[in-house]
């Protein structure tokens, strides 16, 4: 590939990592750095011998469905085509920055993956409304407000007893 390519694109997308078409230290080295990798596991950073570094993206599905399913249910999408997968890799496209390509990154980084599904599913409901296939109404002013009451989170009031200590007291053996 990196003979007759200035930038070649290997999507090692094979799982697990032991079964990938090659590791992303391979793509780097033989390339020398112009290769462009995303696989379907983790694979740790490279540095090359010259001093730069690269971190290896994942193509998986992580980055597609959550925001996807987010966005369709939210506003009532009853049948998801092609254009609503074309919607979200145009969504995760924009997010990725010039520091995110200079890693060597084609998706961001996997710990923005909350606010990655926030920004597709925003997308998608905003395509739906346009286009006419939303079936939730009236549609929301608010878009952005309107996924946020859809999300999870995690964060709940605890259920669990306080728990408190006997007095040192009371703990003796008393004589009756």
């Amino acid at each position: 590939m990196a003979s007759f390519n200035e930038k070649p694109i290997i999507f090692a997308l094979s799982n697990p990592t032991s079964k990938a078409e090659c590791t992303a230290e391979q793509c780097y080295r033989l390339t020398e750095g112009r290769g462009i990798f995303a696989s379907g596991s983790p694979f740790d950073k490279v540095t090359l011998p010259d001093g730069r570094t690269f971190i290896p993206g994942q193509g998986n599905n992580a980055y597609v469905f959550p925001g996807v399913a987010l966005g369709v249910i939210a506003c009532g999408v009853r049948h998801i085509s092609d254009d609503i997968f074309l919607t979200t890799a145009e969504a995760i496209a924009e997010m990725v920055t010039e520091e995110n390509l200079a890693e060597g990154r084609l998706y961001p980084p996997l710990s923005t993956i909350r606010e990655v599904s926030f920004k597709i599913a925003v997308k998608i409901v905003d395509y739906a409304y346009k286009k006419d296939i939303a079936s939730w109404y009236p549609e929301p002013k608010d878009k952005e407000a309107f996924i946020r009451s859809h999300i999870y989170s995690p964060d709940y009031d605890s259920f669990s007893l306080d728990c408190y200590s006997w007095p040192k007291e009371a703990m003796e053996v008393q004589d009756v």
